[in-house]
């Protein structure tokens, strides 16, 4: 709006000029409307979010990003250099193949697993992904945009995990793990040595196969339901070698606990017979000695 010059004679005259700006509020709303959404998503799966400008080098981050790393808004300076600070010396070069690939357009997205030191100088693992959401006239890249997963917690299982197995492995002592139904899925290299079954025969087959016939039908009944009840079970099991490797009439002692192995969520329970420690063809002198030792009277 806007007054108009005074011609003589005449009164003061005021010119509106009026511009639909209709879609433009839409366009905002929308706008606003898509971000909410987003901070939701992100906030229900404990996300934080960044937004790469390259040429400038600017980053935003969204405040879980930087709460993940136990810092506050005012405490970080955002930027491409100050990332790769915080990325561990012996995962930054990895993180940066991958992220260039994606930056020249040979991958769809971008997606690494790698440790950022937190502000208390321990390390965080990030699951990091991100795309490529803007590209000038050359296909250059120009804005990218991706969240971070803090996945800690699942490394150290999953590390856990393999320390356990590689031990399972070198043990002495052989384990048998089998499924709900009985079926065994596992058994380590001790177990071939002891009992003459190779892994691929016993794979899939019923711990039966071992039974001695020393033992009748309510022992292994009691032996299961003890298992699948959750309890713990250690007791003697006498059970024939593979007759391939075993002397006319020889039998194996083994002490042999058992337990329930509870799955990861979702997962059925597996049963274990986590020690067979080899007593082959023990006299029953020897046996007898060794129900009078001090460590079995509790001494």
């Amino acid at each position: 709006m806007r007054p108009e010059a005074e011609a003589p004679g005449h009164p003061p005259s005021v010119q509106l000029i009026i511009q639909d700006i209709t879609e433009r509020k839409e366009a905002e709303n929308q706008l606003r409307e898509e971000r909410e959404r987003l901070e939701l998503a992100l906030h229900g799966g404990d996300l934080g979010m960044w937004d790469w400008h390259i040429p400038s080098g600017s980053i935003e981050y969204n405040e879980r990003w930087i709460e993940m790393l136990g810092y506050t808004i005012d405490e970080l300076h955002p930027s491409f250099e100050m990332w790769s600070t915080l990325v561990h010396p012996d995962d930054l070069p990895q993180v940066r193949e991958t992220l260039e690939r994606h930056l020249r357009g040979e991958t769809p997205t971008y997606e690494s697993e790698y440790r950022l030191r937190h502000k208390h100088g321990h390390w965080v693992w990030v699951l990091d992904k991100g795309k490529v959401t803007e590209r000038d006239e050359r296909g250059d890249a120009i804005r990218v945009t991706g969240t971070h997963l803090d996945i800690t917690d699942r490394v150290h299982t999953e590390q856990n995990l393999r320390r356990l197995a590689e031990a399972v492995e070198q043990s002495a002592e052989a384990v048998i793990i089998t499924d709900a139904d009985g079926s065994i899925v596992y058994v380590n290299p001790a177990f071939e040595r002891i009992t003459g079954y190779s892994r691929a025969e016993a794979l899939g087959r019923n711990p039966s196969i071992l039974q001695s016939g020393r033992h009748d039908e309510a022992f292994y009944k009691n032996l299961w339901d003890t298992i699948t009840g959750g309890g713990h079970l250690v007791g003697h099991v006498h059970q024939p070698p593979q007759e391939r490797h075993s002397l006319p009439g020889a039998r194996r002692s083994t002490h042999t606990p058992a337990a329930r192995v509870q799955p990861p969520p979702g997962e059925p329970a597996e049963a274990a017979e986590p020690e067979q420690v080899d007593r082959a063809d023990d006299p029953p002198a020897a046996e007898d000695a060794r129900r009078t030792h001090p460590r079995d009277r509790g001494q």
